[in-house]
């Protein structure tokens, strides 16, 4: 696991990557759960993507593939409605940032932990919960991509159970106290949504300041 693998980046250098459970590795695993995304493009090589709205976020996620030894590069998309990974874009977005780099060592690090449709809550437990600190930059990516902070509250929402239930422990190993629901949206043709729910402000601050996330801090920091 501490033996350095040499793999290549999209303009043909070689960068070096440590699979180990660093800090930074946790908050791209956490992008990764929420907005991020993998694709096998056969002998083009294995591509990590991460397309938004907010380049803070981007710039984040670059900055931390960086860290652990890759290549990404960073650019934005004009174009309205744009396609995203087959999905199309609300007509309101008019900026999509997208950071993007290739690594066959992230991607199988990623295929081990299991994808988003079937995650080992085995082996992200084993990677994750060795330390505080990889909670806390885990939950800080999963919540720049999947949270939100109202006025009635922050939130950190998503139709699969596992990854909500694994939040659920994060969370609860960081002494967060915080309600739990599921929304049955079935009728409707949608999956079940689940919701993790803090409402107390002193709680909300308290998330916040200890993730210390790059956006979504909903005017409480």
């Amino acid at each position: 696991m501490s033996k350095k693998a040499i793999l290549r980046d999209e303009k043909g250098r070689f960068a070096s990557f440590q699979i180990k459970s660093c800090e930074e590795l946790a908050y791209v695993l956490g992008v990764y759960y929420g907005d991020g995304t993998v694709e096998d493009l056969g002998q083009h090589g294995k591509r990590i993507s991460l397309f938004s709205t907010t380049s803070k976020f981007n710039e984040s996620f670059e900055k931390s593939l960086r860290n652990i030894g890759l290549n990404p590069f960073r650019d934005y998309l004009d174009r309205k409605p744009y396609s995203i990974c087959g999905k199309k874009a609300s007509s309101r977005w008019k900026r999509v940032h997208r950071t993007v780099c290739y690594s066959t060592k992230l991607y199988e690090l990623i295929q081990s932990l299991g994808a988003k449709r079937n995650i080992n809550l085995k082996e992200l437990k084993g990677l994750i919960l060795k330390k505080r600190q990889y909670i806390i930059n885990f939950l800080r990516g999963l919540y720049e991509s999947d949270g939100s902070c109202r006025r009635h509250g922050l939130y950190i929402g998503g139709t699969n159970k596992r990854l909500m239930q694994f939040t659920k422990h994060c969370l609860s190993s960081l002494g967060f106290h915080f309600h739990w629901s599921a929304e049955d949206r079935s009728k409707s043709g949608y999956k079940t949504l689940y919701r993790i729910r803090l409402t107390r402000d002193a709680e909300i601050t308290r998330f916040l300041k200890t993730i210390n996330p790059c956006i979504k801090r909903g005017g409480y920091l």
